[in-house]
């Protein structure tokens, strides 16, 4: 006689009181915590959020596929404000637009251990990106952050510009993804100056699905040749 193994289907609220149940643990609290596709509102997420701002455990917070739009992303600025211990920070495909990523581009300003920030298939568009730059190019501005990930935004050639123009005085960042950004030769151009200016530190560019042709590609390939020669 065969048997069905049975399957438990929790609801939205249930998986929201497990969340802000896990993070609010005093002792032996987890490293890592998958809270993507979940269905999470804004009002969700905050409820969420207000519990990571102060735990002292979890390192990696995933939280793609959600419904975090602005709202949800001030959420996030607080709890990186008041967080010590988290170092990754995934919140692709959600809601985010320039509002959202200008408040968490502020809030890295003061953050000293995220370490990684995906973004990718949000709604980031030129003001967002310039936030980021502006971010990455301030003097104390992400000291941490060793990788962004701002592919598959809206954001045209003029916010991807920003943040090329951005690299030449950071020196933290390790790992950039600027694919499906609508980068041209002029943008091959400008990050060949920038790595020139890098110091070495940018080691791993995602460029896929840009139209950089040769006039773009060998500025870039010149400047690597450069840093390898000379670093």
């Amino acid at each position: 006689m065969s048997s069905k193994k049975a399957s438990v289907k929790y609801s939205r609220d249930d998986r929201l009181e497990k969340a802000i149940w896990r993070l609010n643990v005093t002792a032996h609290g987890e490293e890592e915590m998958d809270l993507g596709h979940a269905g999470f509102s804004d009002d969700d997420l905050c409820e969420i959020l207000r519990y990571l701002g102060r735990n002292k455990f979890c390192r990696d917070i995933q939280l793609m596929g959600n419904q975090c739009s602005d709202e949800g992303a001030r959420a996030m600025a607080r709890a990186l404000r008041a967080n010590s211990t988290l170092t990754k920070l995934d919140l692709r495909e959600n809601l985010i637009d320039d509002e959202g990523a200008g408040v968490l581009a502020e809030a890295l300003r003061e953050n000293r251990t995220l370490e990684i920030l995906d973004l990718p298939n949000n709604s980031i568009g030129d003001a967002g990106a310039a936030a980021f730059a502006r971010a990455l190019a301030s003097p104390q501005g992400c000291a941490g952050l060793t990788t962004l990930r701002l592919g598959s935004n809206p954001f045209g050639p003029n916010g991807a510009l920003k943040v090329i123009k951005a690299l030449a005085t950071n020196a933290a960042l390790t790992h950039l993804d600027l694919s499906r950004a609508s980068l041209g030769p002029d943008h091959g151009r400008a990050l060949g100056e920038s790595l020139k200016l890098n110091g070495g530190a940018l080691s791993t560019l995602m460029l896929e699905f840009n139209n950089l042709g040769d006039a773009g590609v060998v500025p870039i390939a010149e400047a690597l040749a450069h840093r390898a020669q000379h670093g």
